[in-house]
Formats: C-alpha cells, structure tokens, sequence
C-alpha cells in the first residue's frame, strides 16, 4: 500500500483521516523532546542537534518498519525532515543520515505551509513564524531533492483538507 507523509501540520486533519484503510503514525519528536528536558537538556534541538536528529529518524524508521502492509500508512512528518530542520540550522549532515533517508521513500508527501492565523508556539514548538517559514522552505528542498516533491495542501478548514488529502490518495 501506500506511504504517505505530512508535513508542517498546525491544527492538522491526521486524525480525521484515520480509518480501516488508512493507519496514521504520530510525530516522534515531542516525545523526545521531553525525554531530553527530563535529562536536564534545556534546548534539546539546539544542544543536541545531531543526536536528536538521529532518535527522531530511529523513531520514524520504527514507524515506517511497522506499518501494516495492507493499509494506507500517514506519518506526522518523515525521515527526511532531520536532514531538513539540520539544514535550517546550519549542521553538517553526516553521510550516513543522508544514505538513511535515500533508502527511506514515500509514495506522497503532503505539505501543509505555515499560515500565520493559526500559528501558535508551545513548550515544544520554540520556532517563531519566521523561523517556521524557513524550516518550510527547506522541507520543500529536501523532499524535492529526494525525488518527492511535495503536494502543498491549500489553507483551508480542517474537513476541506481531510478532503483534499483524500482525493490526492
């Protein structure tokens, strides 16, 4: 079946498309987030950049490794998000993340851009709008340069982009 991914979700429709069919897998990253706050890391992406990285990419591995292969499988962000936020950042990315993410390929990557209106920050997300705009755009380059261009998902309500997403499948 199919491997989808979706991206920069702010008040996102991935529940919505959850059914018999379809098996959504959500993001990896708070959950390491707090376990690295837990460890006394008081910005864990900017302290810890690389090895975040590679957890965060362990996790979506995970995911992907265990995606029934009858359903339709969505994924919170994918694998080659890392290479994108470490990129955004300024970090070298080792060789082996890079040769990680080419052997890791979604059929369809959806992207939704950032949309100021329902943009909010949380103890998580410490990005600010135009930090997020940037991220953005290097999500774009790297899927694109991993040969899967994203479908950009049009700013509208939650069930008018449950819609488009589903007609995309």
């Amino acid at each position: 079946m199919s491997s989808l991914v979706l991206l920069e979700v702010e008040n996102h429709p991935l529940e919505a498309l959850q059914s018999d069919q379809v098996t959504c897998f959500d993001e990896v990253f708070r959950k390491l987030f707090l376990e690295a706050k837990n460890r006394g890391v008081d910005s864990p992406f900017q302290d810890e950049p690389l090895s975040l990285s590679l957890e965060i990419i362990k996790g979506r591995i995970a995911d992907f490794e265990a995606a029934p292969v009858s359903k339709i499988h969505i994924y919170d962000r994918g694998v080659h998000d890392a290479i994108a936020y470490l990129d955004s950042i300024r970090v070298d990315v080792p060789a082996y993340l890079i040769e990680i993410c080419k052997s890791h390929v979604y059929d369809k990557v959806f992207i939704l851009p950032p949309w100021e209106d329902i943009f909010r920050n949380d103890k998580e997300r410490i990005e600010d709008f135009s930090e997020t705009e940037a991220i953005h755009l290097a999500l774009v380059k790297t899927y694109t340069l991993y040969g899967m261009p994203p479908i950009v998902v049009p700013k509208l309500s939650v069930e008018e982009r449950v819609s488009f997403i589903k007609n995309h499948l």
